[in-house]
């Protein structure tokens, strides 16, 4: 999943990419899809990186940056 992989991206190294974050959260679908796709981004995302997608955001992010990410999760 692309998505995954921007995310892992992002937060890899020293420095994280916010706005690769955002656009990558903002691929989900906006349908009846967009539950199953949120479900299998995390699932991706855990196993490329042994890391929870929650956990990686809330060590990366802060604040309003965070709040914006767990929003696009919704």
């Amino acid at each position: 999943m692309p998505a995954a992989d921007e995310i892992a991206a992002a937060v890899d190294g020293i420095g994280t990419d916010e706005d690769r974050i955002y656009r990558a959260l903002e691929t989900a679908p906006h349908d009846h899809s967009r539950g199953p796709w949120i479900e299998q981004l995390r699932f991706i995302f855990t196993e490329h990186t042994g890391r929870s997608l929650d956990e990686a955001l809330q060590d990366e992010l802060s604040g309003a940056e965070l709040e914006r990410a767990q929003h696009l999760l919704q």
